[in-house]
């Protein structure tokens, strides 16, 4: 579950396999939850190992702090945000995408 509005307590959370290959991540309101979620839905979660969740933060915050982490660790199972997002500075945190021609 995706957070509700822009300003909203978020987390950013990773999960890794037990060799510490990056798996998954993602950003939620609520850890707890969307890790259950995971467990019932997901196929890469059995190969999970663990799990860092970040301190709270807005969503935009979470969705910008997502995005440069895939890029940075390319998890396996994550698709989005993996080629050379532009994250800008800017008061609302705006997310810019440069996607590479096919």
């Amino acid at each position: 579950m995706s957070c509700t509005d822009w300003y909203s307590p978020c987390v950013v959370y990773r999960y890794y396999s037990a060799d510490g290959t990056p798996l998954y991540f993602g950003h939620t309101r609520n850890a707890e939850d969307r890790d259950r979620q995971h467990v019932r839905l997901s196929p890469c979660h059995g190969s999970a190992a663990t799990c860092k969740v970040s301190e709270p933060m807005s969503r935009l915050e979470a969705m910008a702090e997502e995005a440069r982490l895939i890029y940075e660790e390319q998890p396996i199972h994550n698709v989005a945000h993996k080629k050379s997002p532009k994250l800008t500075a800017d008061p609302l945190m705006r997310l810019n995408y440069q996607r590479d021609a096919a």
